[in-house]
């Protein structure tokens, strides 16, 4: 069983790893001057996916309900990477700001959180990002999971674009 995970993991990896070199060569070829015309190409994928609004809630409630306080936390910091995807800005980095608060979350969704917050910011022009993207980048590699460093390498890697920084 730990081979056949081992397996999958590589695989994910590498899959994962040809789609970012394929995004890096795309980008240094078309050498986009703006969020809108990387965004533009990919609206049609990143909307591809819907999360009902009403199931989402029962599923926050019922994790308020029954105490389970670390699955609500996963919730809560993958909702605000989907308000993200769905251009809330405000919405994103409040339900982001929700989880960070708490010390004692568990490392994704803390990661995921302070990872969803820098690009917020980075987006708004704010100069906080750099210590979001430490303490996110401490967090996950310590792990050494792709599914938790991989939001940490996103938004370092928007907050480089957009500060016109290689």
């Amino acid at each position: 069983f730990e081979v056949a995970v081992r397996n999958v993991n590589r695989t994910v990896g590498a899959m994962l790893s040809v789609s970012y070199a394929a995004l890096i060569v795309w980008l240094a070829v078309s050498q986009p001057q703006s969020l809108a015309e990387v965004t533009g190409g990919l609206s049609a994928t990143v909307g591809a996916y819907r999360v009902d609004p009403v199931a989402f809630e029962d599923g926050l409630v019922y994790c308020r309900e029954h105490g389970n306080d670390l699955i609500e936390l996963y919730l809560l910091a993958n909702r605000a990477s989907h308000e993200l995807d769905e251009g809330r800005w405000t919405a994103a980095a409040q339900t982001a700001l929700l989880v960070a608060g708490r010390r004692d979350v568990s490392t994704y969704p803390r990661t995921l959180a302070l990872s969803v917050l820098a690009r917020v910011r980075a987006r708004r022009g704010d100069p906080d990002v750099r210590p979001l993207l430490d303490e996110a980048r401490a967090l996950s590699e310590r792990t050494g999971e792709l599914p938790r460093i991989a939001p940490v390498a996103v938004a370092g890697a928007e907050a480089a674009w957009l500060r016109a920084d290689p």
